[in-house]
């Protein structure tokens, strides 16, 4: 796996987490750094592998019933160990100045996180998005099912991240080339 799918994995895992426990009335997460807390345990620059044993730790305590996120937190932590981005730098305000690859890695975390979080679509939008092969209650289904991670529910309305609609019905998107996409889900 390569240093860019490491940090997309966490980045992932980094959304997933913070969902799972909006979701669970676990912890409310208003704010980015809410959000970043999960993964940085309230330091402000931390190197990959502690912010591998936060996110894990954290994890495990937050979402200990979802088997999924918990394997894929410990799969992430065992390749970050054995990467070489293990002792490089992420986050606000480091006391040195970011190296170019640490940067390059910071900055596809950041770019990571805001597309996992962005493109929150209600279901009805959704379904228009996936041409109707998909029926709205299959989607809330799915999100009262917690077989679509990045959901969330807003007083009666679901928000659900389309790409992972469209992963989790195997449903292309007309309008993207897939081989220049630098997304994934």
């Amino acid at each position: 796996m390569t240093n860019m799918e490491i940090v997309k994995k966490m980045a992932k895992l980094n959304i997933l987490c913070a969902r799972y426990s909006e979701r669970h009335n676990i912890i409310k997460c208003k704010t980015w750094r809410d959000i970043d807390r999960l993964i940085t345990g309230n330091k402000m620059t931390i190197k990959y592998k502690d912010a591998a044993d936060v996110l894990c730790t954290n994890i495990s305590k937050i979402c200990g019933a979802n088997e999924y996120l918990v394997k894929s937190a410990l799969e992430l932590k065992v390749e970050i160990y054995n990467s070489d981005i293990k002792d490089l730098r992420f986050g606000l305000e480091p006391q040195r100045k970011f190296s170019d690859e640490e940067n390059k890695l910071d900055q596809e975390l950041i770019k990571q996180k805001f597309f996992y979080n962005s493109e929150m679509l209600e279901i009805k939008e959704a379904v228009e998005i996936l041409d109707g092969t998909v029926t709205e209650s299959a989607i809330k289904q799915a999100c009262q099912q917690e077989r679509l991670l990045n959901t969330q529910k807003i007083g009666k309305t679901w928000l659900v991240n389309g790409p992972e609609c469209r992963a989790y019905w195997n449903i292309p998107d007309p309008y993207i080339n897939e081989s220049k996409v630098n997304r994934e889900y």
